[in-house]
């Protein structure tokens, strides 16, 4: 069966996204979040459609391009964008030899104009089709996170915390921190950005994101995509939090907090209340947002769950992985910033 691999364009996406069924499509292949991420940080769209010699659509990927230097950098998703995964989407119907058909079109469609490639799915997908990236030179690179159920009673959820998280959020009631759900406007985002610029300062690195990123979340917050939190004593802001919602499921984005905020466990406090708001909204799974930064994964992991694995598949060209850890050196040396 002869399949071919095209260009659209954005809006060309969204139309096919709405008139077809496609199995598994998140967040993160929506046009909300795409804006978030085209707008917020610079990052375009550049989605390729896979189709049958009559035309029928099989296969479509939001890839989010980049340049860097003389480099062009495709990803679904692309690292350092904020998105857990994207990967293609096939519609309903689409057996197994085709998705491995139109993922081979499409990587040999992309290569052309490509640096660096990188797809990373929700789900694992299956042997054939991880055989097929591994046999045409992809590198497989598995990051984990973790999963807490959220299909339990409020009570059932304390007890499933360990002791470490839940005499935290004894303590900060005890230090009378209250936490409330936020209507965010541009005031709050930039009390939260300087908050967290000092965050990182203090664990002697940079905010990775601008601003600008955290301004377009404000737009999710009307489709009920997104929930921002803070903690505050007294009257003062003390730690904040961002929590994606996409389906039945909620995502840990980004959160800080300041001195006062570590001293009173502000931080668990916020993320007990996100839980037990999933819970009152019907969501059923709560992902931590990543593991991988050992002082924070001792936090997360104190409130129980399970860790599970995603697998990103990465393609280079000769050129690029010559020259990146270079580039990676003289970031982190300061030399240069991105």
């Amino acid at each position: 069966m002869n399949i071919s691999t095209n260009w659209i364009d954005s809006e060309q996406y969204i139309k096919l996204l709405k008139n077809y069924s496609f199995k598994g499509a998140s967040l993160f292949h929506h046009e909300d979040w795409l804006k978030v991420i085209s707008l917020g940080l610079n990052a375009e769209l550049k989605a390729v459609a896979t189709s049958s010699k009559d035309n029928q659509i099989i296969a479509l990927t939001p890839f989010m391009f980049k340049k860097k230097g003389p480099f062009k950098l495709f990803g679904a998703p692309l690292r350092g964008l904020y998105t857990e995964f994207t990967g293609s989407l096939f519609t309903e119907g689409v057996y197994e030899e085709m998705k491995y058909l139109a993922l081979l079109s499409q990587s040999q469609f992309i290569k052309k104009t490509a640096d660096y490639i990188e797809f990373g799915f929700e789900n694992n997908q299956n042997e054939k089709i991880n055989e097929t990236f591994k046999n045409i030179g992809y590198e497989k690179v598995t990051r984990s996170s973790l999963i807490i159920n959220l299909d339990l009673n409020k009570d059932e959820l304390l007890k499933s915390y360990t002791g470490r998280a839940r005499n935290m959020i004894r303590k900060s009631a005890k230090m009378n921190v209250e936490v409330f759900n936020v209507n965010p406007n541009i005031a709050w985002i930039k009390n939260y950005y300087s908050m967290l610029k000092d965050t990182f300062i203090r664990q002697g690195t940079r905010c990775p994101h601008p601003i600008s990123f955290f301004y377009e979340l404000i737009n999710l917050h009307s489709s009920s995509k997104i929930l921002f939190l803070e903690a505050k004593k007294d009257g003062n802001f003390i730690a904040g939090s961002l929590f994606l919602i996409d389906r039945k499921r909620m995502i840990y984005l980004s959160g800080t907090s300041n001195l006062e905020g570590m001293r009173t466990a502000a931080t668990s406090a916020l993320q007990h209340h996100a839980m037990l708001y999933g819970i009152e909204n019907g969501y059923t799974r709560y992902d931590m947002g990543g593991l991988g930064i050992p002082s924070i994964d001792k936090f997360k992991l104190s409130f129980g769950g399970d860790i599970y694995y995603q697998d990103r598949w990465i393609l280079k060209s000769k050129l690029f992985s010559l020259i990146e850890p270079i580039g990676k050196w003289v970031i982190k040396k300061g030399f240069i910033r991105l």
